[in-house]
């Protein structure tokens, strides 16, 4: 019998977040929702931890059509109903500030509406569209990367890959934590 793929931290703390059981099981070899939630409020990255959250509340919303016309109303309403959005945007804020990025809001503001749906509007994600003759090629508006292109040029990029160091921070402090549970 083939053993099933333990989920990564990310997708336990997706599940943790909108778990209805939240006990914490003192006598199980296995981590708990509740301790998940535990392991990420201990987290080394306060950013980290909340930009996970910030995913998990994106993925569990209903994410508007981009191809409607109120494709941008839709998303502005969806985007006031994330309630870790306002903290995670000041922090980040907070950061673009100490390294003097001109226009750090609008900077954060976009690179945050791309992290979050950073798929190609163009291919979707898949990295190929089809041609005429049903042949795919590769996606000209991504290169075949499947993401759109992140927003503000290096500044954009920068806060980035800020983004990805606090995410890779946090996953790394909850991992440890769970595993040092599981080994008690």
């Amino acid at each position: 019998m083939e053993e099933q793929a333990r989920p990564d931290v990310t997708e336990q703390y997706s599940v943790a977040t909108n778990a209805r059981n939240l006990r914490v099981e003192m006598d199980s070899d296995r981590s708990s929702q509740a301790d998940v939630l535990m392991a990420a409020s201990w987290s080394a990255s306060r950013v980290g931890a909340a930009l996970l959250r910030l995913h998990s509340e994106w993925d569990s919303a209903e994410h508007p059509r981009k191809a409607t016309p109120i494709y941008i109303h839709e998303m502005g309403l969806l985007l006031g109903r994330l309630k870790t959005l306002p903290d995670v945007r000041h922090q980040l804020v907070i950061q673009a500030d100490r390294w003097k990025i001109e226009n750090s809001l609008d900077v954060v503001a976009a690179v945050l509406i791309w992290w979050l749906d950073s798929a190609c509007t163009e291919c979707h994600g898949v990295k190929t569209v089809v041609v005429r003759g049903g042949r795919p090629r590769t996606c000209r508006a991504c290169k075949g990367t499947g993401f759109a292109k992140i927003p503000h040029g290096d500044a954009g990029r920068r806060m980035v890959d800020h983004i990805d160091d606090c995410l890779t921070r946090a996953r790394g402090s909850i991992g440890r934590r769970l595993n040092g549970l599981r080994q008690k």
